[in-house]
């Protein structure tokens, strides 16, 4: 792209890299990186994203310029449409079958599942906090975030699954309107926040959550059972984990840690050890 800056902003199982990249003449596009070529996705504005890439190598992001999400396949670029009441969308995550995760509305934030050219919305909090989706998996389970006073998670399962049942960490809230599905209590850290980052094929579920008053620890967890990192992933002890970003089919964790006794600090790439 020939400009000074660039992002590495989702990997898929290929190896291929999408992200973010400036130009020779400062803007910014989206860019493909796939056996040693950059493909120029076209501009995405100074505050666009490239989301995420999936094995086919579709990705998905949002334009700034119109704030809309698009899918970019095969060298084409769309719109992904908005609901009803909206132009604004984000593209946040995208699955092998192209089951895009995202949200909506400029002002009251809607959660949406897209796929084949139609969106499901999938539920609205009034004033009572942010809707995020932050990860889809391969069976269009849908895990995200309600960013509020004290955040909280959740796992959306599509209409016809095996439970179609909208899965949220709801400590501190309630009210909530879910198309499609019923929900329940998700709270795996048993504390007052709880910050999911990822779900894998199986169902589970990687994130941050409050254990004990102001101490936050990863977790992970399928439902409402929820197993601490440190009990299953690391002998040495004196590290502690600091932020989690992914869950593979493996169970190995992509992980921010710290250790106490040497100072050090880094990316760790955990795998559970029983």
């Amino acid at each position: 792209m020939d400009g000074s800056e660039s992002t590495a902003a989702a990997l898929n199982d290929l190896g291929h890299v999408a992200g973010p990249a400036q130009t020779e003449s400062g803007y910014w596009n989206g860019a493909l990186w796939r056996d040693g070529q950059i493909v120029d996705l076209g501009g995405i504005g100074d505050l666009g994203r490239v989301s995420d890439i999936n094995d086919q190598d579709v990705v998905v992001g949002s334009d700034w310029g119109p704030h809309r999400a698009f899918l970019w396949r095969d060298g084409q670029r769309s719109w992904l449409a908005g609901l009803p009441d909206t132009t604004w969308s984000e593209a946040v995550a995208i699955n092998d079958s192209e089951q895009v995760a995202g949200k909506t509305g400029a002002f009251e934030s809607w959660g949406f599942f897209w796929e084949s050219g139609q969106m499901l919305k999938l539920a609205k909090y009034s004033d009572l906090g942010t809707y995020q989706p932050v990860a889809i998996n391969d069976h269009g389970q849908v895990a995200g975030l309600l960013l509020g006073l004290y955040d909280q998670s959740f796992v959306w399962n599509p209409p016809g699954s095996e439970s179609s049942v909208a899965s949220f960490a709801m400590t501190a809230r309630s009210e909530t309107e879910v198309a499609a599905a019923s929900h329940e209590p998700l709270n795996p850290g048993g504390g007052r926040w709880n910050r999911i980052q990822d779900i894998n094929s199986h169902g589970e579920t990687v994130s941050m959550a409050e254990i004990a008053v102001f101490h936050g620890d990863a977790v992970v967890s399928v439902g409402d059972e929820g197993r601490r990192v440190l009990d299953f992933f690391l002998e040495d002890r004196s590290w502690d984990i600091t932020g989690v970003r992914s869950l593979n089919d493996r169970g190995q964790i992509l992980a921010g840690g710290s250790n106490s006794e040497s100072g050090r600090k880094g990316v760790l790439l955990l795998t559970p050890l029983r």
